[in-house]
């Protein structure tokens, strides 16, 4: 399968990024977060939620930037 930056459609974009879950611990009291986990028993990301990118569409992205 070949893929393609979502935003410029260069073949083979080199950056894939994903949303996540995190689970964190939290103490009311002191109102803190501790003990972050990564929870990669959850669905798949797909959509918007799941994006292949080319260098430069990453940066501009990542900078808020519009592509």
């Amino acid at each position: 399968m070949i893929t393609k930056c979502d935003f410029c459609k260069k073949r083979s974009p080199t950056i894939n990024i994903q949303k996540v879950w995190i689970k964190w611990d939290y103490d009311s009291h002191s109102y803190e977060y501790a003990n972050p986990e990564i929870l990669t028993d959850i669905k798949e990301p797909t959509g918007d939620e799941n994006l292949h990118l080319c260098k430069t569409c990453f940066e501009k992205w990542k900078n808020g930037e519009e592509i």
